[in-house]
């Protein structure tokens, strides 16, 4: 298996050489940024999370201006995407590290995940995208990538499942390998491995010889 997933990740790194879009919070200024990007991104795609994201920043561009900032202020901000309560997380994440922290994030998924709003995936994309250190990114997009390519779908609560969490584990490599295959897989499942129903981008896709949806595709 560990070929197999050295394969994978030579292939999506090639990938994403041509392929990643470089967004903004892909190379933050500090961790607050990194964090403030994917508390907008949960549940919204990126194009439309974007424009807001730049405009959130022009108007709280530290972590102590959004600690002055009331909920109703920034739920004005973060209107067009939707998800209002995205503007308590992002309040509740501010106050605590101000108040509670100096305004400073920790370099270590344990101390990330102690700050109100910041969750497993929250943190190690903090980590990937501002500290470039290696993580695990487990979301929908790894659930989707295993059912399609290994025929596998994990039980119950998907993405706390401690085996798929194991193979992801597995399937990332060291250093900063980590961080370009992080990346490149992000913008691969985007593109390529789509998640709306029968859209996934098969005849694009470099891992398709060996894909189990895609020889399913096939066979019907």
């Amino acid at each position: 298996m560990k070929q197999v997933y050295c394969a994978i990740v030579d292939k999506i790194i090639v990938w994403g050489k041509e392929g990643v879009e470089d967004f903004r919070w892909r190379n933050p200024r500090s961790p607050y940024e990194s964090a403030v990007a994917e508390i907008m991104l949960i549940r919204t795609p990126a194009e439309q999370a974007a424009p807001v994201y730049l405009d959130f920043l022009k108007r709280y561009p530290t972590v102590y201006d959004l600690d002055l900032a009331t909920e109703g202020d920034i739920a004005e901000v973060i209107f067009p995407l939707g998800l209002s309560w995205r503007a308590k997380k992002l309040k509740a994440m501010a106050d605590y590290l101000v108040n509670e922290l100096k305004g400073q994030f920790p370099d270590t998924l344990g101390g990330l995940m102690e700050i109100p709003s910041i969750g497993p995936y929250t943190a190690a994309a903090i980590m990937t995208f501002y500290f470039r250190k290696r993580a695990v990114l487990v979301d929908a997009n790894t659930v989707r990538f295993f059912k399609r390519f290994f025929g596998w779908k994990p039980p119950g609560e998907a993405r706390r499942n401690r085996e798929l969490i194991s193979r992801m584990d597995q399937m990332t490599p060291d250093g900063q390998r980590a961080v370009l295959f992080n990346v490149s897989f992000l913008d691969f499942m985007r593109k390529v491995c789509r998640s709306r129903p029968g859209q996934p981008l098969c005849d694009e896709c470099l891992l398709e010889a060996d894909c189990q949806h895609a020889q399913t595709e096939e066979d019907n």
